[in-house]
């Protein structure tokens, strides 16, 4: 057992003398306790821990490590885990302890790869890999085999970050964060996820082009939102080029790929079913607003009553009037809650849900006008034979 010791008592003793095997105190406050420094260019490690049977799994390498075709580590740490364990089992748990309340960041860990590189490979600050097999299968959960699990649980006015990703470097792209899912053995590849579950307003994913803090007042599953930059809000693509594009101030554009086909701009689907679609008609360029009619997902009740219909119609009131927010121009059409009081089918008006408006469709009356007219060619043919 040895023993360093500015004070005195320092030397060798017996086992059962000293509380460590190699005991050093440090003379005064400021100075360093150990020192070891390498030969000039050195090729061996400066300090390894070996195990009993003299395998190394601590090593602090030389100033310079070597540059030949194997990989070479600084600071290597390794082991091999317990077959069995009752508790959770860490390669490495670095532990710090917060302190006062002043203004400046407090990292439990910094890694920093400094400037000298200048090859055409990848540089990472921080490489983290999981080759472990683990059948946890809720990926979406707390159980999977992750590469890098990030959590913060601080309870307090302040913001949680899980994962904080910055791009500021002056290169020909920055890119804050990316997600790749490219093992094809998967069954299931996804490049990034976002979820939001037990928050008061919870949004899954927010994308936004502004240097402050966005305002998230109400839950969404995305939220993209431009600032005050001049420019689109979202744009859709497919194989590079644009099919969808919402742009600046809330136009919305859609452009045809398939100029020399019948191309499908919008679907709606209920219950796994289409309900209707916006179409572009090759022959014409024609975009039309179709309704689904398939007999095949109907129970057909009959024809509908020509009288009743004309009923309908002879009860719906047209009205001339202006808008509110914009007076001075004469619209033309029936009112949503009038007509309502009249007729109460949900294919012809929509009732306003708090704040929102009362709504009227249009083409909901066409079959009743349909009908009627039918009804009315009927009674003229009727007193041509008399």
């Amino acid at each position: 057992m040895l023993r360093a010791s500015a004070s005195g008592g320092g030397g060798t003793q017996g086992p059962t003398t000293f509380t460590a095997p190699v005991e050093i105190d440090s003379p005064a406050v400021g100075t360093k306790e150990l020192i070891l420094k390498n030969f000039a260019s050195q090729t061996a490690n400066a300090l390894e821990v070996q195990n009993s049977s003299g395998t190394a799994y601590v090593t602090v390498g030389p100033d310079t490590l070597a540059g030949d075709s194997a990989t070479k580590n600084w600071l290597n740490i390794t082991g091999t885990f317990p077959t069995t364990s009752s508790a959770a089992v860490n390669g490495v748990n670095w532990t710090m302890t917060g302190a006062g309340s002043s203004s400046v960041a407090q990292r439990g860990l910094f890694i920093s790869l400094v400037a000298g590189y200048t090859g055409s490979s990848a540089t990472v600050g921080a490489f983290v890999q999981n080759a472990l097999a683990g059948t946890g299968a809720t990926g979406f959960g707390t159980i999977a085999n992750y590469g890098a699990n990030t959590n913060s649980i601080a309870v307090g006015a302040g913001h949680n970050v899980g994962n904080g990703m910055t791009a500021s470097g002056s290169t020909t792209l920055n890119m804050g964060g990316i997600g790749r899912a490219v093992t094809t053995a998967s069954t299931l590849s996804v490049g990034l996820a976002g979820l939001a579950l037990t928050g008061t307003t919870n949004v899954a994913g927010f994308f936004g082009l502004m240097s402050t803090a966005p305002t998230l007042a109400s839950s969404a599953a995305l939220i993209a939102d431009n600032g005050a930059v001049a420019a689109n809000i979202v744009d859709f693509r497919d194989n590079g080029s644009s099919v969808l594009v919402v742009g600046d101030g809330g136009p919305m554009v859609q452009t045809d790929l398939a100029n020399t086909s019948a191309f499908k701009f919008q679907s709606y689907v209920s219950n796994s079913a289409e309900a209707g679609s916006i179409t572009r008609v090759a022959q014409t360029a024609v975009v039309t607003f179709n309704t689904t009619s398939d007999e095949t997902l109907k129970i057909d009740r009959g024809y509908s009553d020509l009288n009743a219909a004309t009923d309908r119609v002879m009860a719906y009131r047209v009205h001339d009037f202006e808008w509110k927010a914009s007076p001075g121009t004469i619209f033309r059409n029936p009112m949503a809650r009038e007509t309502y009081a009249s007729n109460k089918d949900p294919m012809l008006v929509q009732p306003g849900q708090g704040k929102s408006p009362w709504s009227i469709n249009m083409s909901g009356f066409i079959p009743d006008i349909l009908m009627a007219v039918q009804n009315l060619q009927k009674q003229v043919n009727e007193m041509r034979v008399v």
